[in-house]
């Protein structure tokens, strides 16, 4: 992976992702626009909710949201794109482990 640019390793030893992922991503974003057909479902949901709606997916144990349209309301919940949280006790959590909402996944 090193040779092929995907990752790079530092000075002191530990590695980063190299600048092929960034160009990897931008490839795939590039051939399959995964936003146009998200995002409008997610706007409807909040309009009609007026919640916070997000789409998520799952990275081994834990979930990444790629899109995020929040609630129009003043308190509502805060979530980073594209920072990885633990697959929780959270609803998305259950949904993405495929266990029952409310309870423990299997």
């Amino acid at each position: 992976m090193d040779e092929a640019g995907y990752v790079v390793r530092l000075s002191d030893g530990r590695y980063a992702l190299g600048a092929k992922t960034f160009q990897l991503g931008t490839t795939y974003r590039a051939n399959f626009n995964l936003e146009q057909h998200v995002l409008p479902v997610l706007q409807r949901l909040s309009q009609q909710t007026l919640e916070s709606s997000a789409f998520h997916v799952r990275e081994r144990d834990s979930r990444l949201c790629l899109f995020r349209v929040d609630s129009p309301q003043l308190v509502r919940g805060v979530a980073r794109l594209t920072n990885l949280a633990p697959l929780d006790l959270t609803s998305t959590g259950q949904v993405l482990r495929g266990g029952p909402l409310g309870g423990p996944g299997r």
